[in-house]
């Protein structure tokens, strides 16, 4: 407890020197290392270790979102502080006050992270936070690539199974927890690496975002060889949410870039439809896809959702009747908040994609990345995982930040358009500015 204590009390003072890019690399690293530190030490009070820095930068961004000048911060600020709200509404109806608790965690921090990510996004350089989530990946690939060759995890992460993710000895699967086995791809149970983070779906995850660093921060055969060693970890581990990410990030952004909008949609939708008749026939992949639409029909059916404490994995280990909507983190939060996560989630994705049509195609590869998360969190609950997904969140919120290019001011020349130039005037002109200025503070 002393040591969460001087925790929470370095992350204040990091909020009182305006330091948010080492509250965000402390985030990042903390995530990493949990697993780790949680198997070596046996003691729970670790499982905060995220949850604090995370916070902290929350409690920032709505302070300085509270106060700025400019209209769209207090605003994004106000949603924010509504969907609060409606989990404390969603708490008081749980059956159980700690389940509840619980998975009102799973939508405020994921969510306020985002919220962070947009209104501190010129307080923070995205270019130590991409490099030190390299780093940390080339570690995470690394260890996840020696477990598969020795097809065994290299720290035991039982005792991190049965106290800190709350799992049952019952659903123990030759000595390991379940999750590090995948049924049906070869015609058998494969082996799958889940790295520091003791499970193969949140690894996934935090290789989605390197794909995209790599993507942003290097180029030629580093490039290469980057995204080659994260598509064997991710293909290693059998990621399926990670694989998304990644594929949106480098695959459908290049041919988007290079090949052109239609090609790109094309491609995707092809890649969509082939992909998912292949997962539904493997492990327990359909029960992913049935807990989107359940959960969206069964937030369509009440304005303010069914509460907490009726769905989800907290739910489950609390002995809940299986309602369908799960596996689906985008489906559990219409379930558990109704009409207005629907909405908001629908209103996201149509900002989202007018800012990718809106800009040239070269620089459209942030607005990937986030459509991959968004496609990932409605396919896997393990999106709300801090440990691996705390900057993936906050790269929601700074997409938003792109300004949009009116289209009777945007270039026409095709060749201009793959070198990232456009020609505007007036107040877009100024916003675009900006915005390459941070650009560049990333490269």
């Amino acid at each position: 407890m002393i040591f969460l204590v001087v925790w929470a009390l370095l992350c204040l003072a990091l909020i009182a020197s305006r330091s948010m890019t080492l509250l965000v690399a402390l985030t990042v690293v903390a995530g990493v290392l949990q697993g780790p530190i949680l198997s070596l030490t046996h003691d729970t009070q670790f499982q905060l270790v995220d949850d604090i820095p995370a916070v902290s930068l929350i409690i920032a961004a709505v302070i300085r979102g509270a106060f700025a000048r400019s209209f769209r911060a207090p605003r994004t600020v106000l949603v924010f502080i509504a969907i609060v709200a409606l989990c404390a509404v969603a708490v008081a109806r749980s059956p159980s006050l700690s389940v509840g608790v619980t998975q009102a965690r799973q939508v405020i921090v994921p969510i306020g992270l985002a919220v962070a990510g947009y209104v501190l996004h010129e307080a923070l350089n995205w270019r130590v936070i991409f490099r030190l989530c390299l780093v940390l990946g080339a570690g995470v690939a690394a260890w996840m690539l020696a477990e598969q060759i020795l097809q065994a995890p290299l720290m035991d992460p039982v005792w991190y199974y049965l106290n800190a993710a709350g799992g049952a000895p019952i659903t123990m699967r030759d000595g390991l927890p379940p999750s590090y086995f995948a049924d049906g791809i070869t015609g058998g149970v494969v082996f799958r690496p889940g790295g520091p983070f003791f499970n193969p779906p949140t690894a996934g995850f935090f290789l989605g975002l390197v794909a995209f660093t790599v993507m942003r921060t290097t180029s030629g055969v580093a490039r290469m060889v980057g995204l080659a060693i994260v598509f064997l970890a991710l293909g290693a581990a059998y990621a399926r949410a990670g694989m998304v990410i990644a594929v949106c990030a480098v695959v459908l952004y290049w041919i988007w870039y290079r090949m052109g909008r239609m090609s790109a949609v094309l491609v995707g939708i092809a890649t969509a439809v082939y992909v998912a008749q292949i997962f539904v026939e493997q492990g327990n992949s359909a029960s992913h896809s049935d807990g989107l639409i359940n959960g969206t029909l069964a937030g369509l059916s009440s304005v303010i959702g069914v509460g907490f404490g009726t769905s989800g994995y907290a739910a489950k280990l609390e002995g809940a009747t299986d309602s369908g909507v799960g596996e689906s983190l985008l489906g559990l939060y219409f379930a558990w908040l109704g009409i207005p996560l629907i909405l908001l989630a629908i209103a996201y994705c149509i900002a989202l994609g007018r800012r990718m049509i809106s800009w040239p195609r070269k620089e459209s590869l942030l607005s990937w990345v986030c459509f991959g998360m968004v496609a990932a969190i409605a396919v896997s609950e393990t999106g709300s995982s801090l440990a691996a997904t705390s900057v993936l969140w906050m790269l929601l919120g700074l997409a938003l930040r792109q300004p949009l290019i009116p289209r009777a001011l945007r270039h026409s020349d095709v060749a201009a358009e793959r070198e990232g130039s456009v020609v505007v005037t007036g107040p877009t002109q100024t916003g675009r500015r900006r915005w390459i200025r941070d650009e560049r503070r990333w490269s």
